[in-house]
């Protein structure tokens, strides 16, 4: 069953390995699904990457146009064992058709290459709705930066979308966070400058929580 989305909003988007088990293992992971994030957001069903590159000769790494994106991409972050995603869907049912894509094809190439079966991501695709422009640039910071929200000591296995901002492989749709800073590397520099106060706030919250726990 696809996950409800209303088109035109902005959700945060995660998912972990199942019983926390890693999902990515190798930087081929890391280009592999960053490669899907790209490639399967487009209106018309494109097979397996597999097939669009070979079977139908066709190029990987064009730009998808708003008019053939089923979402835009804000932003990602990729860890080893989760990800989180900030998407905006463009159609009534983009965001739910697009996971359905990501996930279905990354884990039938996880599987195939390590030999297993079964699901490789725990439950359904999490998304919590994004309901006002603060939140939206918080959690703009949590996700591109959320390696360091975690204080990952090893940061070979994780990527994100804020080191590509203003590249050439920047396939985001990032305005909406940076338009009103002075340019796109003042926005990391504030980025970076708020990481200790969300670790802060992650910490407070996790001790209130324990407070209530039978």
């Amino acid at each position: 069953m696809s996950i409800s989305f209303a088109s035109g909003e902005y959700y945060h988007v995660y998912n972990r390995g199942v019983e926390g088990r890693d999902i990515f293992t190798s930087k081929d992971d890391l280009d592999r699904f960053i490669l899907s994030l790209r490639e399967f957001n487009r209106k018309k069903p494109i097979g397996s990457l597999f097939e669009l590159q070979f079977a139908k000769n066709t190029p990987l790494g064009g730009t998808t146009t708003k008019d053939d994106a089923l979402v835009e991409i804000v932003a990602f972050c990729l860890n080893p064992n989760h990800f989180h995603l900030i998407l905006k869907p463009l159609t009534d049912n983009g965001g739910g058709e697009y996971l359905r894509r990501l996930i279905g094809g990354y884990t039938r190439y996880f599987n195939e290459k390590n030999r297993r079966s079964g699901v490789l991501f725990q439950g359904r695709t999490k998304r919590r709705l994004i309901t006002t422009n603060e939140y939206l640039m918080y959690c703009g910071v949590y996700v591109n930066l959320n390696s360091q929200v975690h204080q990952l000591k090893d940061n070979s296995l994780t990527r994100s979308s804020l080191n590509t901002y203003g590249s050439r492989s920047d396939f985001c749709n990032h305005e909406i966070l940076t338009a009103n800073f002075l340019s796109i590397d003042r926005y990391k520099e504030e980025c970076r400058a708020l990481i200790p106060q969300i670790i802060a706030r992650k910490k407070q919250s996790k001790e209130l929580s324990s407070l209530f726990i039978d």
